[in-house]
């Protein structure tokens, strides 16, 4: 269980705000991400690539290592998805660290007014609505209440109009276009 903890503190360290943040961070590690359509599993994954970088350094600091298996998390999933966020919209104004493009993510779920003290009443029950839609994709279908909430409707491809039927990676582009324009990077 040590490690595992060691784990967290390794999470807690790429997305920061501990201090004002650590209760929701806490949950979001102890709900179990799984995909509902087939390609998202590649944002598991992504999520999991997060423990061979720990092992890596653990190896290096501490010797032979390794993590219990268990399911890849939310909060690992969303780690995920910013690391990708960071680099699909890398250059330019829109730079920005791992951390921060996580926490876009959690305003986007509209968890941001979760922090240590507002969880405590109710709170709890609150992020686990709002996570429970996000995994089992009942949000709506601009995709409000998800990870990527669209101001508009996408015309046309993948997902057209319903954003519950678009695997992650599709619905993160149709949300980076509409919020991070290429014409707007300084070149």
């Amino acid at each position: 269980m040590k490690k595992k903890n060691r784990y967290l503190d390794f999470l807690k360290k790429i997305v920061g705000r501990e201090e004002q943040y650590g209760l929701l961070i806490d949950r979001l590690y102890e709900i179990e991400f799984y995909s509902v359509l087939p390609m998202d599993n590649n944002r598991l994954m992504d999520g999991r690539v997060l423990r061979d970088e720990y092992l890596m350094n653990e190896r290096s600091l501490h010797g032979a290592s390794h993590l219990p298996d268990f399911p890849c998390t939310v909060l690992e999933m969303m780690i995920g998805v910013a690391r990708r966020l960071e680099f699909e919209v890398y250059g330019g104004p829109f730079d920005r660290p791992i951390g921060e493009w996580f926490w876009e993510l959690v305003k986007n779920l509209e968890l941001e007014w979760c922090d240590n003290e507002s969880i405590e009443y109710d709170g709890y029950n609150l992020i686990d609505f709002a996570i429970n839609q996000l995994v089992s994709r009942e949000y709506k279908a601009n995709g409000g209440g998800g990870l990527f909430p669209l101001r508009r409707k996408v015309p046309h491809g993948e997902g057209a109009g319903d954003q519950k039927r678009v695997e992650i990676w599709y619905q993160m582009n149709s949300w980076i276009m509409e919020n991070f324009s290429l014409d707007r990077r300084v070149k």
